[in-house]
């Protein structure tokens, strides 16, 4: 039997994957640029935008864990050299 949401409910998630969804896009708007910097692709082996987002946001229910995501942070899921490849 499926699960029935109040109208309330679809609404708040529909805004909230919205909300998720632009900031993955935007993400990649962002990687694409430092890529075209630097001649090469953001193609990480075994995570994802979506990934290091998820990871973040299970920790924001400790208050101290917002912390963490200061810039310098961030960037450092973003930085490993692996995860950038020369294009093709």
């Amino acid at each position: 039997m499926a699960i029935t949401f109040t109208a309330a409910e679809k609404s708040a998630l529909a805004k909230a994957i919205t909300k998720a969804a632009c900031g993955i896009a935007e993400c990649w708007d962002v990687l694409s640029q430092i890529g075209d910097r630097i001649c090469r692709d953001w193609e990480p082996e075994g995570t994802s935008v979506a990934d290091i987002a998820d990871r973040n946001a299970s920790d924001l229910d400790n208050p101290a864990a917002i912390e963490c995501l200061d810039a310098d942070s961030v960037a450092e899921y973003f930085s490993d050299e692996e995860n950038w490849k020369k294009p093709l």
